[in-house]
């Protein structure tokens, strides 16, 4: 399968196994160049779960990738687990079928929030655009010719935006945004639309679709600041030419050798502010 713009189809392990530079390999190169290298040179890559409860609400509301199933209760032993010579049979059968088999409180969860998103009427809207789900893009950076990729959630024909599904335990203004800054959002958001617009697939924006983990399963839609943006897209041209000088220089440097003066960060700064009016 080729690995050149727009390509459909492609499964999570294939898209994933190619060398281009991601978003998640920048925000490690961008920890320090000895973590990427670790990761992605010396070939110390974690292996992905099997599932989670992530991937498989995506699977649900974007109708792409593995059935989640749980195991019949009366395969189950006395205390519920899938321990019985049946469940492990049963358990074989369905996952050499591509399915993902979890237990029944965690499908109960998966099917809760999946109906949560789709009843979101602004949500709804969005994904009901047409489009592609897990769609694969690819494109060369042209200032310094590093081959990049990413994966969007959904990628409506609309170019006004592109969807991004996240989990998250607080999907409130303030909750999702430090979760946005913390796992860098704003990152990603800069190097998706930097490949779709080299690939020939500009959109002028990225939405957040955010759904809480835990009931009643509340979901909020974001679009970011344009400062946030702007923070993201420094960041995100920053570890692309950051990989070609390390690259070019073959050196791939960790923390500061010298000692270095520690501060709080800024929203512990901003609390002590609060707390003392």
């Amino acid at each position: 399968m080729k690995r050149d713009g727009l390509v459909l189809g492609m499964d999570e392990d294939t898209y994933h196994g190619g060398p281009e530079f991601s978003s998640s390999a920048a925000k490690l190169l961008m920890r320090t160049p000895a973590h990427y290298k670790h990761t992605y040179i010396d070939g110390h890559r974690e292996k992905k779960k099997a599932w989670d409860i992530g991937t498989a609400v995506h699977a649900k509301v974007l109708g792409v990738g593995a059935d989640t199933v749980s195991c019949p209760p009366e395969l189950l032993a006395s205390n519920g687990a899938m321990s019985t010579k049946a469940a492990k049979e049963w358990r074989a059968e369905q996952e050499d079928a591509g399915r993902i088999v979890v237990s029944a409180s965690d499908l109960e969860q998966i099917d809760a929030m999946a109906e949560s998103v789709l009843s979101h009427g602004l949500a709804r809207s969005w994904l009901e655009l047409p489009g592609n789900s897990e769609a694969s893009m690819f494109a060369t950076d042209p200032d310094t010719g590093v081959p990049l990729r990413c994966r969007f959630d959904r990628l409506p024909d609309d170019p006004r935006a592109a969807i991004d599904l996240k989990t998250t335990l607080d999907a409130s203004p303030q909750g999702f945004s430090r979760r946005a800054h913390d796992l860098e959002y704003h990152l990603s958001r800069a190097f998706y639309l930097h490949v779709a617009e080299l690939a020939g697939h500009e959109r002028a924006e990225m939405v957040f679709i955010a759904v809480e983990n835990k009931a009643p399963y509340l979901v909020a839609v974001y679009q970011l600041t344009q400062p946030f943006a702007d923070r993201g897209a420094r960041r995100a041209r920053y570890a692309i030419d950051l990989l070609k000088r390390c690259q070019d220089a073959g050196e791939w440097p960790g923390y500061s050798p010298n000692l270095e003066f520690l501060d709080e960060p800024p929203y512990a700064m901003y609390q002590d502010e609060t707390e003392n009016q």
